[in-house]
């Protein structure tokens, strides 16, 4: 006995070292596989907001001539697209492919869309537009620079080219849509053995990536665009898509990989119809129970419960239970919506909105007499007349697009406080805010965004038309008649919705890969994200109603927006986010309250199967 016992205690220092060397090797490759997820997610991020983010700027210039709410729209449907496509991807990767092979594949058509993009800008800038576009082009009368009109009642607007534009942003919305779907969850699966708090770090940081990417997409590929051309500004994305997939792709020995476990969407589909077909036994079982019964758990069955086995169905509890948990994931998603059409007005009217602001940091004016320069004009109406004043141009002008960084910015700096000061202050003290709760303070947040872009308008507006002067600035190709009025008025409502996103965002994305059943969480990232494109597809249809059934745009006019009443659209939209966080709260608080009881029940079921100590 006393030799065992020695060569136990000589053994186990062994074991103990292979098992913290295996421990180890563990942290090690989860901590290699998110770092390569969270990079790829950032060039992804570096290319798609190198896209979007001056996209109406593009369709803007010359020669394309898109008029500007056709710009707005287009863009309004890549961005819509692109999250709707996640669906298909989700249920691609949870049915028949699995994750990792469905993200290369992915890429191969985000990089097939990006070429053909790129080759489009190159056509543009060095005057082979016929090549991609054909010869039948309709060019844009030319305004005469030294007589400029804020009303474009007589200059024809034709968008050219738009069967390349769409392919190629079809292409891309199939490529992002499809990477997106699959991409957080795929990082959810490398820690998915951890506990909360190492889930909430991962989808923090993850979330920090993606606007790392952004202030690089935005702050830099933007810039390239305006001030070079759109040739180079599409190839650098171009260039950050190839970069991420090949990160991806190196990346595949540290991952731990899921199979796909069959057609998610069929069985959902057989386990409703099998329901369907037992509702006479609910009815049944209701006719015959008795008051015993009331206290069993059998007595009260779902409409969904009739397809478990123990109900006379043909299904395991568990699949019928992630049936059932769709219903509350579902409508979570859908009171997203509102969200995400404030949301999406950064990359459409706030850069429109911008756009029509003073981007030059020091305008200097002089006597259009002692000047031979006119590319930049103050025009100041007076009654009927328009009576013109030479100012030289700015060297620089900032980019409208750059706006959104102050989002970014914004991004940046609270995730690290929230998840390194924040948070652990809170936990320290047992104070635990709940996903659906920063859900709705993000909601408050982005509320209190649209809000002040609705009353910048009235002021910018204000400035154009009761102060009698229009700041004629060149952007591009591409002349706005702008208020005299700094751009950087909008700073605060892109900060305001960069607090949002850091609540009601990643706790989304939070939510939907910790609710999610283990055989869904594609689909149901890919439902969540479908949210976002449906948030788009409503804006567009609500800019779209606003501006021409009700009358909200003016037919002065094409390029310009200092006779609608963009205003009243913002205000539309923080009314409608506003009714959605009053039904959120009742509904979260009912939800809530369901799983802190269904907590304290599971807690008497494992107190009641303890023994007792003698």
């Amino acid at each position: 006995m006393m030799r065992q016992q020695g060569g136990d205690n000589e053994t186990s220092p062994l074991l103990k070292r292979q098992n913290s060397d295996s421990q180890n090797y563990k942290s090690y490759r989860r901590k290699v596989a998110c770092s390569t997820i969270s990079l790829t997610q950032m060039f992804e991020r570096i290319a798609f907001y190198g896209v979007s983010a001056n996209m109406v700027l593009f369709l803007n210039q010359e020669p394309l001539h898109w008029a500007a709410d056709d710009a707005v729209q287009v863009t309004f449907i890549f961005t819509g697209l692109a999250y709707m496509f996640s669906l298909i991807g989700g249920i691609l990767a949870d049915s028949f492919f699995g994750r990792f092979v469905t993200i290369v594949v992915s890429f191969v058509i985000y990089i097939v869309g990006l070429v053909l993009l790129t080759l489009l800008g190159h056509a543009v800038h060095y005057s082979k537009f016929e090549i991609l576009c054909g010869d039948s082009i309709e060019w844009v009368k030319i305004v005469v620079s030294n007589n400029p009109t804020p009303s474009t009642d007589n200059q024809p607007m034709h968008g050219n080219c738009r069967t390349p534009v769409y392919i190629s942003l079809i292409l891309i919305a199939i490529g992002t849509g499809m990477i997106r779907a699959n991409i957080s969850p795929f990082g959810g699966d490398q820690v998915k053995n951890e506990n909360s708090n190492v889930m909430r770090a991962f989808f923090n940081w993850f979330y920090w990536a993606i606007n790392i990417g952004a202030f690089i997409g935005i702050g830099g590929v933007s810039f390239l665009q305006q001030y070079l051309n759109f040739f180079w500004g599409f190839l650098a994305p171009t260039v950050a898509i190839g970069i991420s997939m090949i990160v991806f792709i190196l990346g595949r020995p540290f991952y731990a990989l899921k199979r796909p476990t069959g057609s998610v969407l069929t069985n959902i589909f057989r386990i409703v119809v099998e329901a369907f077909r037992g509702r006479s036994r609910r009815r049944r079982h209701f006719s015959n129970q008795n008051s015993n019964q009331i206290l069993s758990p059998l007595a009260k069955p779902s409409f969904l419960d009739m397809a478990k086995v123990r109900y006379g169905g043909s299904w395991h509890d568990s699949m019928v239970d992630d049936v059932k948990s769709l219903g509350t994931i579902i409508l979570v998603f859908v009171a997203l919506i509102p969200y995400w059409m404030v949301y999406f007005q950064m990359q459409t009217t706030f850069l429109l909105q911008g756009l029509h602001m003073r981007a030059t940091f020091k305008p200097n004016c002089v006597n259009i007499a002692n000047s031979t320069t006119n590319t930049s004009l103050m025009v100041t109406e007076t009654s009927d007349s328009i009576v013109p004043t030479d100012c030289k141009e700015d060297p620089f002008s900032f980019p409208a697009a750059w706006l959104t960084i102050f989002n970014v910015i914004t991004v940046l700096l609270l995730i690290p406080l929230m998840e390194r000061v924040i948070y652990p202050f809170l936990d320290k003290r047992n104070i635990h805010i709940s996903l659906l709760k920063r859900i709705i303070i993000g909601m408050i947040f982005i509320m209190l965004a649209v809000i002040c872009a609705g009353v910048l308008e009235i002021y910018r507006l204000r400035n154009v038309h009761d102060r009698k002067n229009v700041w004629v600035q060149t952007i591009g190709t591409t002349q706005y008649y702008a208020a005299h009025l700094w751009i950087f008025w909008q700073i605060l409502q892109y900060a305001l919705i960069g607090i949002s996103e850091v609540f009601t965002s990643i706790a989304g994305l939070e939510f939907a890969y910790s609710q999610a059943p283990k055989s869904m969480h594609s689909l149901i990232m890919g439902l969540f994200y479908l949210s976002g494109g449906l948030g788009n597809v409503f804006g567009v249809l609500l800019y779209d109603f606003t501006t021409n059934v009700v009358g909200w745009k003016s037919n002065k006019d094409t390029a310009n927006i200092n006779y609608m009443k963009l205003w009243k659209y913002f205000f539309l939209l923080a009314v409608i986010q506003f009714i959605t966080i009053i039904i959120f709260s009742f509904v979260s608080q009912s939800y809530e309250a369901k799983e802190k009881k269904a907590r304290q029940k599971n807690n008497i079921q494992r107190t009641s199967l303890i023994p007792p100590l003698d």
